[in-house]
């Protein structure tokens, strides 16, 4: 019997036993069992839990709730049974990052496409830098996350507070393949930057940096 197993039929008999599916951890960062089950990839345990009403919005330290934890290893059955357990899909951390722009940063293109046809915003931004989720997917270099954003409508010209547009960030951190789809897809390449840097100076600016 292998260990994923083993871990669901302990849970089922500490469940079955009386464990509270709600017990949190007496440290700061206040985990949860449900916060483990999706952080290690467990579906099963997850599914057990959820079955078992545990808070499927509990938040962690940062406020991470357990959707945070799929979106970022790409997990889209467990963001789907979360989903369906009541989780919201514009969750937002601490940091007032969504769910969404956890996926698209980390370039999980199958959490991203089960988020959106959940209903998540595509083009919300977060309040620090105003990064929409298609800025946070071009600047990680993650063109099929962007791609996707772009299919569910994200805008291709929205700027963040700096002045930046998707394209920008992924001219300026010399993701290519991005850079190329992007152009494709209709982004500008006389865009500039809020100080007036055009995309092209900046890729120069690059190229010298890594000399």
């Amino acid at each position: 019997m292998c260990s994923s197993d083993l871990a669901e039929l302990a849970a089922e008999l500490l469940l079955i036993a009386g464990a509270d599916p709600e017990a949190v951890a007496r440290n700061e960062q206040r985990v949860r069992p449900i916060h483990s089950a999706v952080a290690g990839r467990s579906f099963s345990v997850t599914r057990l839990l959820v079955e078992a009403a545990a808070d499927v919005n509990a938040p962690q330290q940062g406020g991470l709730r357990p959707i945070h934890a799929a979106a970022q290893n790409g997990n889209a059955a467990a963001i789907d049974r979360l989903l369906k357990a009541g989780a919201k899909p514009d969750a937002i951390s601490e940091d007032n990052q969504t769910v969404l722009m956890t996926a698209a940063r980390n370039g999980r293109p199958d959490a991203v496409r089960a988020l959106l046809r959940a209903g998540a915003k595509v083009n919300v931004a977060e309040s620090f830098k105003g990064q929409t989720p298609l800025m946070f997917a071009a600047g990680e270099g993650n063109t099929q996350a962007a791609e996707l954003l772009l299919e569910f409508g994200a805008d291709l010209k929205a700027r963040s507070k700096a002045g930046y547009t998707p394209l920008l960030f992924a001219v300026r951190n010399n993701h290519l393949d991005t850079v190329k789809f992007l152009l494709s897809k209709g982004a500008d390449p006389n865009d500039k930057i809020g100080d007036n840097t055009p995309a092209l100076s900046m890729s120069v600016l690059n190229a010298d940096r890594s000399e």
